[in-house]
């Protein structure tokens, strides 16, 4: 087997979860490097070594004269991508300049007995042979991208239309994406923990999974007026609503949580003496037997976005004493795989209305974009607010029922 097919085997290993070639898989990460000249991406298994706030790179050519293929990348263009465990970010590779090579290759010795055994008087990479290589060839030090993004995210919905977007948004700018949702992701770009909102069940072992810690939380999933009544108000309220209260604990202060909700949720206000008392049910199956017993003459899916945005106003006064910002977002028709359904809810006639209004449907990365801005920490002085991403069709409607008066 050639080094190449080796490689191969290993990140596949790597990827399934399982063990890489007996060695300890918390050891290893996947450096992805892309050249400059030809485009194309390399990726490479790796060990790596924890000193300090650094990553440290180890070559696996151990000595060896010939520039490896990933550092002759780096040289060029040195944002990478790093894949430790199940999390994937992008980062920056520099030369390890000022580093104690000696202690180090100690070090390695130490914390990698299955490569190099303990008191077997190994050489020094950086020895003073004329063919050993400059360091930097076997150690580089890699930093994530300063962003202000925050570190760890949680994004429910991230399979498809405005999560997918928003993961892959958020994995752009540096940050670790964590996505629940019921469907596997189309691809490995962010890490995926299998999560059905409609089972609070499922939620709670989707959050015994996740860090201790988190940045923010953006509650993007959500189902379409066309599917079941109790499992709209199941997925989009009860669901994320139970997830916010175990997740609320675990958000660092200056963190944030941002609910996707709708343009039609945007009566609220005027609706709210018949939402109080969902508001006021303290769990998911209370919740639900709230509304078995008292049917709203309303449609769910209503319902279920203007208890959101309830919901936002009300926890971001209790939130904010704990650092935590709480907002929402509500937009209009968004080109994702949900509008078919948007439109039979809506009737076309009326979509038709507000595509009039605006000139157009949304993208999905142009509502993760605002979602993303309330998640960072450009926005902490923002909470308890519901920004309306329709393209400016609210503002139209507002305008033409104050003409009127």
């Amino acid at each position: 087997m050639d080094i190449k097919e080796l490689n191969q085997q290993v990140i596949t290993q790597f990827r399934s979860g399982g063990p890489v070639g007996g060695m300890d898989r918390d050891r290893i990460l996947l450096l992805t490097t892309t050249g400059r000249r030809s485009g194309a991406t390399h990726t490479t298994p790796m060990m790596f070594h924890r000193q300090g706030a650094r990553l440290l790179v180890i070559a696996s050519n151990n000595g060896a004269a010939r520039h490896p293929e990933w550092y002759l990348n780096l040289l060029a263009q040195p944002e990478v991508e790093v894949e430790i465990g199940e999390r994937r970010y992008h980062a920056r590779a520099t030369p390890t300049e000022g580093l104690d090579r000696e202690q180090l290759w100690s070090d390695l010795i130490t914390a990698y007995p299955f490569t190099i055994k303990p008191g077997s008087n190994a050489p020094s990479p950086w020895s003073s042979s004329p063919r050993a290589p400059d360091p930097r060839h076997l150690c580089t030090q890699v930093d994530r991208v300063p962003d202000a993004m925050g570190t760890v995210f949680v994004v429910t919905g991230a399979s498809s239309g405005i999560g997918r977007a928003l993961a892959r948004f958020l994995t752009r700018h540096g940050v670790t994406v964590v996505g629940l949702d019921r469907h596997d992701p189309p691809d490995r770009e962010v890490a995926h923990l299998r999560c059905d909102l409609g089972d609070p069940r499922a939620v709670d072992a989707a959050v015994d999974r996740l860090d201790d810690q988190i940045d923010a939380l953006a509650n993007v999933a959500g189902l379409p007026g066309t599917a079941p009544a109790e499992q709209v108000l199941a997925v989009n309220f009860l669901g994320t609503r139970h997830l916010t209260e175990r997740l609320l604990p675990r958000i660092r202060s200056g963190g944030s949580v941002v609910n996707v909700s709708s343009a039609e949720g945007r009566h609220w206000v005027a609706h709210l003496p018949q939402l109080r008392p969902l508001l006021a049910t303290r769990s998911f199956e209370e919740g639900m037997r709230w509304y078995r017993e008292s049917r709203p003459d309303r449609p769910a899916y209503d319902v279920s976005k203007e208890a959101l945005l309830a919901y936002t106003t009300a926890s971001s006064t209790i939130s904010w004493s704990a650092g935590v910002r709480i907002n929402a977002v509500s937009p209009g028709p968004v080109r994702t795989p949900q509008l078919d359904d948007v439109e039979r809810a809506m009737g076309p006639r009326r979509l038709a209305h507000v595509r009039s209004t605006a000139g157009r449907d949304a993208e999905a990365d142009e509502i993760a974009a605002v979602v993303a801005f309330l998640m960072s920490n450009e926005s902490r002085w923002i909470t308890g607010q519901t920004l309306a991403a329709d393209g400016g069709v609210s503002a139209a409607t507002t305008w033409a029922a104050l003409q009127t008066r």
